[in-house]
């Protein structure tokens, strides 16, 4: 498959769903990471880079964008135009995007633009606890040990990000375990579904 995945900032799918990406990845899909918004928040390219790659996401999947961070409100229908031009040029089989649940207000707009840029294709929603008031549990990912140590490494490589408290690695398990109760699997991540084909 051709996976799409959208991101407000560098982080956010690597902290929902990085043991996802690292099992995509070696399952030998192709996967394209945009990111929006990365040089606001003190993140550098080089970090960036070496935390994809711990996932399996070469520099030549990777798009960085600089959209400015906290203000995608305004920016809103370029950032759509940027996910129409993705979609024809990559032509995702499956695209990931932050919840429609998420609170942070580059999320929101992430969220609500990757809808109405991808309504018609398979689109799934990563989740990130702390910025939610309620899920919606639609999928499940069963993930291994080695794919969550390959989202710690990935994690770990961003270290200008460190002080923040959901970089903290037992938080990281715990949501792995948790997430892994609702199928009584070990380990898993959980996403919001917009729209599935089958």
């Amino acid at each position: 498959m051709k996976i799409l995945i959208l991101n407000s900032h560098p982080d956010d799918a690597i902290l929902a769903m990085g043991g996802t990406i690292k099992k995509l990845s070696e399952e030998g899909h192709e996967i394209t990471y945009v990111v929006f918004s990365w040089a606001g928040q003190g993140f550098n390219k080089e970090e960036i880079k070496k935390s994809l790659k711990e996932l399996g996401i070469d520099e030549a999947h990777t798009k960085l964008l600089n959209y400015e961070v906290r203000n995608f409100p305004y920016f809103s229908s370029a950032i759509r135009q940027e996910m129409i031009n993705f979609r024809d040029q990559i032509k995702p089989d499956r695209i990931y995007v932050n919840s429609s649940l998420d609170l942070h207000q580059d999320h929101e707009i992430t969220s609500r633009e990757g809808y109405r840029a991808f309504r018609e294709q398979t689109l799934l929603g990563y989740i990130l606890p702390w910025n939610v008031r309620e899920l919606k549990l639609g999928a499940f990912q069963e993930i291994d040990e080695k794919n969550l140590e390959s989202k710690i490494s990935s994690v770990k490589a961003l270290r200008s990000q460190a002080f923040r408290f959901y970089y903290d690695i037992e938080r990281i398990k715990a949501m792995a375990v948790m997430f892994g109760l609702f199928r009584r699997k070990k380990l898993a991540e959980v996403f919001e579904v917009f729209n599935i084909n089958l």
